[in-house]
């Protein structure tokens, strides 16, 4: 089980190679970061190789007992898609290091425009080795690639700002100016991409939610709503701020935004690694139910029921008590207390998850 921790780590590898592609596209005073950090960066390319380890270890656990571990390793290595996928990302991992390395030493638009081939190369072997291409072939390894690449500009240009060195108030003006647009793009890949995910991985989005995958995925929605407003406060009431207050210093902002992806970073990577419920009647017979499922439901379930939400009363209440919540994040904001409102807004997306079981019948 414990497998599903590297994952958010592997995201914020992609994430940070992917950001540090698009910012060394983009002119010197239209970056947020005087240098970007090209230790840092080589360390996420290494990682993307390492941590893609993780997956196939798990898949080598699960027939070890009956095959050997080393037997089952090189099988698994030789004659799965997730064992040569991982070659390959190896492979395209070190290279990846090496060339990063050498453009810090002797750039060049040549050396710049092959790193981000193998950025790209290596996040079509992630779709390509996911578990919706199994399912779906093409079509599959397009929408887990699209959704992949989504994410990786949004949110890797965002880490980046957040936690190097920043510059001044002209400099990440310029920043807010063109990201927002991309990351605005990129949010719409993503939602686009993650629906036919959704319905292709879980047709049963509702009844999933009595195993541990569908409460993940439910957990990893609520969590958009922290994410859609602090996106919004960086997209609208920074870039407000930064043209009028030249002592107005934005880096915290991008940082507790970060903060939200890292949490949805983690909650996937805890998701992808449970049984998906294709069918959930089915899948209820080889997996446990959620213990979160049977806390709200007092520990009974009926396995061939279909659930539905039926909001009443009390949900309502306490969707109205999550707005009262979120609006209380919004005079955070404009007390200019970030952790205020990251605190806040994360209380709010609680609530929401809490009505949203309290109206499930």
């Amino acid at each position: 089980m414990w497998y599903w921790i590297a994952e958010p780590f592997l995201y914020s590898c992609l994430a940070i190679v992917a950001g540090y592609v698009l910012l060394g596209v983009v002119p010197d005073r239209d970056r947020p970061v005087d240098r970007l950090p090209v230790r840092l960066i080589a360390g996420a390319a290494l990682g993307i190789g390492f941590f893609g380890l993780f997956p196939v270890l798990r898949i080598v656990g699960f027939f070890a007992e009956d095959l050997g571990y080393w037997s089952t390793f090189r099988e698994v290595i030789t004659g799965f898609t997730e064992g040569k996928a991982y070659l390959i990302t190896v492979v395209l991992s070190l290279a990846l290091t090496v060339l990063i390395l050498r453009n810090e030493r002797k750039p060049g638009p040549g050396l710049r425009q092959f790193i981000l081939l193998l950025v790209f190369l290596l996040i079509t072997v992630q779709g390509w080795s996911s578990h919706v291409a199994s399912l779906y072939g093409t079509w599959g390894i397009l929408a887990q690639t699209l959704h992949l690449i989504g994410i990786a500009l949004w949110a890797g240009p965002l880490l980046l700002a957040g936690w190097s060195g920043a510059m001044g108030t002209d400099r990440w003006l310029r920043f807010v100016q063109w990201y927002h647009p991309l990351a605005a793009a990129c949010m719409a890949i993503i939602f686009a991409s993650g629906f036919v995910l959704m319905f292709g991985v879980a047709p049963e989005y509702v009844n999933a939610w009595q195993i541990p995958y569908g409460q993940a995925l439910l957990i990893k929605h609520v969590l958009i709503l922290p994410l859609a407003f602090m996106a919004i406060v960086n997209g609208f009431w920074v870039k407000r701020r930064l043209q009028t207050d030249a002592a107005f210093r934005p880096r915290i902002w991008a940082r507790v935004e970060g903060i939200v992806v890292l949490l949805i970073f983690t909650v996937t990577g805890f998701m992808n690694q449970q049984a998906a419920p294709h069918d959930v009647s089915d899948t209820l017979q080889s997996t446990p139910a959620s213990s979160l499922y049977l806390w709200f439901s007092g520990g009974s379930m009926d396995r061939e029921a279909q659930l539905s939400v039926s909001p009443g009363l009390l949900s309502i209440i306490v969707w109205a008590a999550a707005a009262l919540l979120l609006w209380t994040a919004v005079l955070s904001v404009k007390r200019k207390q970030a952790v205020s409102a990251l605190l806040w807004s994360l209380l709010a997306a609680a609530l929401l998850y809490y009505g949203f079981m309290l109206s499930v019948a």
